[in-house]
């Protein structure tokens, strides 16, 4: 972002990365607000993902939700 810089990983499935098509970040991440700084529609849902209070015993059972930033990465196998 604002050129190119590394974004760190990690995986509990290593044996799995060939088929990764996408990298999720928490909503608290810095590279989230950036990504919101002009799109309203995902402040809006950073904001209702921090607002979010959940027990850690609901985590595992919760649907979990996602949406696109407009950031992309490179794979770090195939360089696509």
């Amino acid at each position: 972002v604002k050129g190119q810089q590394d974004l760190e990983v990690y995986t509990t499935r290593p044996d799995t990365l060939m088929g990764v098509t996408y990298v999720g970040i928490a909503a608290g991440h810095p590279l989230a607000a950036l990504a919101a700084e002009n799109n309203p529609e995902l402040a809006a849902f950073i904001d209702e993902c921090k607002n979010n209070k959940v027990a850690e015993a609901e985590l595992a059972t919760m649907e979990k939700k996602g949406m696109a930033t407009g950031l992309t990465a490179i794979h770090p196998l195939n360089g696509r």
